[in-house]
């Protein structure tokens, strides 16, 4: 238990040297922490990490957009797979790491995946639905000008929808940097 002892007087406002501090005892954790400023090693995890991160990131909104924008193309398609789509996202996906890490190996691949499949099957739902809430009197006025549905896409949903894209994309960031913080750090 010497691992994780701290000095509760770090946490008493009075004490104000110690307050905001590294108030671990003398521990192994500690010594841990030290050692890993000192070689430069934890630069390199989070340097590790954040590469993983955007990595995960950039491949899981190119797909996500690429997969909604077909579904939104496709209204058969649509029908047939947001059930799946749904069930997918319901799946505790943390507990999927066992797999994953058999599957892709114990290496920076089986991150990328873990962080795919948290992001990828939620980024896909929500694109798709602001890309079937937009203002449907756009979509009229375009088709009344003989507006190809490519047009439509182009002109209409896509700038219409940029405000939802950014706002995944940080909600992805914040999401992927999380468990995967948490899957190295377990």
């Amino acid at each position: 238990y010497d691992l994780v002892e701290l000095d509760i007087t770090c946490f008493d406002t009075s004490n104000v040297e110690n307050f905001g501090s590294l108030c671990w005892k003398d521990s192994k954790l500690k010594k841990l922490d030290l050692s890993t400023f000192k070689t430069n090693n934890l630069i390199t995890h989070i340097s590790i990490t954040s590469y993983e991160v955007i990595i995960s990131i950039i491949i899981s909104f190119i797909l996500s957009l690429i997969i909604s924008t077909i579904l939104w193309w496709n209204t058969f398609l649509n029908k047939v797979f947001n059930p799946y789509l749904t069930i997918i996202n319901s799946l505790p996906k943390v507990s999927l790491g066992p797999l994953i890490i058999i599957w892709a190996g114990a290496s920076m691949k089986s991150i990328i995946v873990m962080s795919l499949t948290i992001s990828l099957f939620i980024t896909i739902i929500n694109l798709l639905n602001a890309f079937n809430s937009t203002n449907n009197n756009y979509i009229i006025l375009m088709k009344s000008f003989k507006a190809t549905k490519k047009d439509i896409f182009f002109k209409v949903i896509l700038p219409s929808n940029k405000e939802n894209i950014i706002n995944f994309l940080k909600i992805n960031f914040l999401k992927t940097s999380d468990k995967i913080s948490f899957c190295e750090a377990g």
